[in-house]
């Protein structure tokens, strides 16, 4: 099933190999759709693709309307989290529409439907010095951080320290931020 024309790659294809990771392609056919074309460009390219966000991950790609504004999932959280590129889906078409890469930075994530439609968060992120954000602290719900590995990727790959979301009831509750030192979820 072909959802646009694809054209032959030309001229250099990376300085690189990348690898691509996507989300936010939620309906099953269309999925699997999205993520055999993914698939393909990424052999064009001369690059990987995997279901898995790891230190080798260069771009999530992700699913947006046309003002390059996405819904908000772990594989979202985890590309700004890690400073990765995360681009929209329409980055993967109109590169193999034109049979060429074109720029990421035409493609990237603008916002998401919760925090505001052009927060700039991906790019902030991605511009930052790394490690900048090792004051990042990461609250998560026990039963997510003990049944989700990918949650727990997180913190190595930004620094962040991770606490039981009782730290932000109780630092509310008591209305001074409480030390870390009793909310500290230990790595698995």
């Amino acid at each position: 099933m072909l959802l646009f024309q694809e054209r032959e790659f030309s001229g250099p294809v990376l300085e690189q190999q990348k690898e691509y990771v996507s989300g936010g392609i939620r309906s099953e056919p269309r999925r699997i759709v999205n993520h055999r074309i993914v698939q393909r460009f990424a052999k064009k390219t001369e690059s990987t693709w995997s279901n898995k966000i790891s230190e080798e991950t260069t771009h999530v790609i992700m699913k947006t309307d046309e003002d390059l504004v996405c819904e908000r999932t772990l594989k979202y959280f985890l590309g700004i989290a890690a400073q990765k590129w995360v681009v929209s889906y329409q980055w993967i078409e109109q590169s193999l529409k034109a049979g060429r890469i074109l720029n990421e930075e035409d493609f990237e994530v603008k916002g998401d439907v919760i925090n505001g439609r052009s927060h700039q968060g991906p790019k902030r992120a991605r511009e930052s010095p790394a490690g900048k954000n090792s004051s990042a602290v990461v609250i998560v719900q026990p039963d997510a951080w003990m049944e989700d590995a990918a949650c727990q990727g997180l913190p190595p790959q930004c620094g962040a320290t991770v606490v039981l979301r009782e730290w932000v009831l109780d630092s509310i509750a008591c209305y001074q931020c409480q030390p870390f030192d009793e909310y500290i979820v230990q790595p698995m």
